[in-house]
């Protein structure tokens, strides 16, 4: 009688435990929380992608009631939520020396520019400084990036523009007549 007592326990604890495998629906909103978190934050999409999609799969499995992929994505997924996390912390923390260093080369460099180089460094410069003030670094660090690279073929196209605008002294007429047909022309006069 104590054996059949015994089996009956034990084979409800294990089939208590088979079932009750993977993540419990507060640790799965947990979860999301802490993903809407970094996305808040500007956090890149592939560093969140596999975090998603194992997490996609979780409810997929705890809906479904498949408890083997529940366990094993569910295991995934706590593993890759914490790996995205120390991921973003580091790259957040190494990208605030990174934008200083660099926009403060990029704002002593922007004093050679003029007319139209100096806007488009402008405009992106003050995309920079609006994704700083929404806390988003690493979007801001990369568009950085990308205007340090960016920025010897400007001072190229502004060597090119200083040399050029000597020899285009004077008017410059342009005619052009508008297609379909029309009895108009349209003419721009142009003054270096």
């Amino acid at each position: 009688m104590k054996r059949r007592i015994l089996y009956a326990v034990l084979l409800s604890f294990i089939s208590i435990s088979i079932i009750s495998c993977g993540l419990s629906q507060k640790q799965i909103d947990e979860i999301e929380s802490r993903i809407k978190i970094m996305e808040d934050q500007g956090a890149p999409d592939s560093l969140l992608s596999s975090v998603k999609v194992f997490l996609f799969q979780v409810k997929a499995a705890k809906k479904s009631g498949n408890t083997g992929i529940l366990k094993k994505n569910g295991d995934s997924l706590v593993i890759y939520i914490d790996k995205s996390e120390a991921s973003f912390k580091r790259d957040t923390e190494n990208a605030k020396p990174y934008l200083e260093s660099t926009m403060s080369s990029i704002l002593s460099r922007k004093k050679e520019l003029t007319g139209l180089q100096l806007k488009y460094a402008d405009s992106v410069i003050a995309i920079i400084n609006s994704l700083k003030a929404k806390n988003w670094l690493l979007p801001a660090r990369d568009i950085c990036f990308r205007l340090d690279t960016l920025f010897p073929h400007l001072l190229k196209d502004e060597e090119l523009a200083q040399k050029l605008s000597k020899q285009l002294v004077g008017k410059w007429v342009s005619v052009q007549v508008p297609r379909g047909g029309f009895k108009a022309t349209q003419t721009r006069i142009f003054t270096f």
